[in-house]
């Protein structure tokens, strides 16, 4: 931020608070620290630390963006503190960070080193949660493709490819799609032509690419399974 631009807003926020001192008292009685963190910093720390017997635990709040000058403050109040970010989720704010101060610059550094290792457990947690959902999405199409393995390696059976594929893949979705885009794919055959070669189309969408692969494969001109109309109706939708 500017400068010039923090000063002013410093200057506004506290002329809100000397003209607004019976709403700030009000809202302040009933805040947690979090709240007054972002409500009243200076009058948080000052009540907490600069009192005759300030407590020598650390005070650790959660703050977010709106609250840039927290910091600064401490810094100002020669009061120690560190911060540590928290990562973004779609379900959270933007600009979230844990902050520990407190008087024992050791102390507030220990209660830093807790903070770090809660999160990073949190991160991971997270990490394993999300591999065992798409596990459990993945569970049906990968019994369809076992079966589907079984009858390509069987000589009386066939696999018919034809209909509606979803194909799952994260980099794609999440770097070129939004919320509930998924890749596909479209398979169809043609009939057969008079020289008996059929070509299978498929018809992709990617989100970022989309366009039809032309496939020609004249070993399979003479199969009756091969030769479904081009407007036949999908037959099978498979989640990758």
């Amino acid at each position: 931020m500017c400068p010039s631009i923090a000063v002013a807003a410093a200057e506004m926020e506290l002329e809100y608070l000397a003209q607004n001192k019976d709403l700030v008292d009000q809202k302040w009685s009933l805040a947690d620290d979090n709240e007054k963190a972002m409500l009243w910093p200076q009058r948080l720390l000052s009540e907490t630390f600069l009192v005759p017997s300030p407590p020598e635990q650390v005070l650790v709040v959660q703050v977010d963006y709106r609250s840039f000058s927290f910091e600064k403050i401490c810094g100002q109040m020669n009061i120690p503190c560190e911060t540590r970010n928290l990562p973004s989720t779609n379900d959270s704010q933007v600009g979230l960070r844990k902050i520990a101060v407190g008087l024992d610059a050791e102390a507030v550094s220990s209660k830093y080193g807790e903070i770090d290792r809660e999160i990073q457990r949190s991160i991971l947690r997270e990490k394993e949660e999300e591999e065992e959902r798409r596990r459990k999405a993945d569970e049906p199409f990968l019994s369809r493709l076992d079966l589907a393995k079984t009858k390509s390696v069987d000589p009386e059976g066939e696999w018919d490819i034809t209909g509606k594929w979803v194909i799952s893949c994260p980099y794609m979705q999440e770097s070129w799609g939004s919320a509930g885009q998924k890749c596909s794919v479209k398979f169809k055959y043609t009939k057969p032509n008079a020289f008996g070669s059929a070509q299978l189309h498929g018809n992709f969408d990617f989100i970022a690419l989309a366009g039809i692969w032309r496939i020609v494969d004249p070993n399979y001109g003479s199969s009756a399974s091969l030769s479904p109309q081009l407007d036949a109706p999908a037959t099978e939708v498979a989640e990758l």
